[in-house]
């Protein structure tokens, strides 16, 4: 009878948006307190907030800044723009620790092919301190946030604005057409005959060269549905100089040319959340020896 009664005095829109406040605030606490365990209490509920302020339009897509977040047993701070996809990336490495498996002590030699905004290369140079990374983004306001995130460590990054592709090319970052749309699922394209390209296409020998790497310890994939193209004829000659591969696979084309692809070399496969893990059976080869 008294909520009758108020319904009457207030207006239905007013009782509409207190529910929904109580339900945001409700969502908040859990997710703070559910990745607190992991990020730390003030990165946790800094990103809940942010994700709340997306939620509810009060972002400006074309006046985002970066700001800084400290992340639990991280020594160097992760940037990210508001109303993106950066908090849902922070918390995939951070959070959920996805790169985890494979962020051995001894790593020296890492490709993060598709770097987005530098989180799993912040990752493997936080936790592998002999660690060298080449990181290759094509968008460039992507890029852009990955080399804030990792100018602490730019004796030991070599940055790549380009897209990776089996032969040298011209190429177009395709955005908002593939997955949700967001900046972590931007893909490249050849560029078509008179359309202007964005960035350069390098393949995966042409970044080894980039880094002066041999070999590499980690090969680290996540391209959007690209691998489907990568690991095509050729890819062999690199494979052969790899010593692990953690891709996630879009799809199963991807699954199957990637699998096709890495059958041909001894190796034991696991899964980390979205990864697919390939650690290959004895030492990687260097240039010129025979698969």
């Amino acid at each position: 009878m008294v909520k009758d009664v108020a319904r009457t005095v207030v207006p239905e829109a007013a009782w509409s948006r207190l529910a929904d406040a109580r339900w945001q605030a409700s969502d908040w606490f859990e997710r703070t307190r559910t990745e607190s365990d992991q990020l730390g209490l003030p990165a946790a509920a800094t990103l809940a907030a942010t994700s709340f302020a997306h939620r509810a339009g009060r972002v400006e897509p074309e006046r985002r800044s970066l700001y800084p977040l400290s992340v639990r047993g991280f020594r160097h701070p992760v940037y990210y723009r508001e109303g993106t996809s950066d908090p849902d990336v922070i918390r995939q490495v951070f959070g959920q620790l996805q790169y985890a498996p494979v962020a051995d002590g001894d790593l020296r030699t890492v490709l993060d092919l598709g770097a987005n905004i530098g989180c799993a290369a912040s990752f493997f140079l936080h936790r592998c301190p002999l660690a060298r990374v080449v990181v290759v983004e094509p968008d460039a306001d992507n890029m852009r946030v990955c080399r804030k995130t990792l100018a602490p460590f730019a004796d030991r990054v070599t940055f790549a604005c380009a897209g990776v592709w089996p032969t040298r090319t011209r190429l177009v970052v395709d955005r908002g057409n593939f997955g949700d749309g967001r900046e972590w699922s931007f893909q490249v394209r050849p560029a078509r005959p008179g359309e202007d390209a964005d960035v350069r296409g390098l393949t995966v020998p042409d970044l080894l060269a980039l880094g002066r790497f041999d070999t590499v310890d980690l090969l680290k994939v996540d391209i959007e549905g690209t691998e489907q193209t990568l690991f095509g004829p050729g890819s062999d000659a690199w494979l052969a100089r790899t010593r692990t591969l953690a891709v996630e696979l879009h799809g199963p084309g991807c699954e199957r040319t990637v699998s096709n692809a890495v059958s041909r070399f001894p190796h034991a496969a696991t899964r980390a959340g979205e990864l697919t893990i390939f650690r290959f059976a004895g030492r990687p080869r260097t240039a010129g020896e025979t698969p």
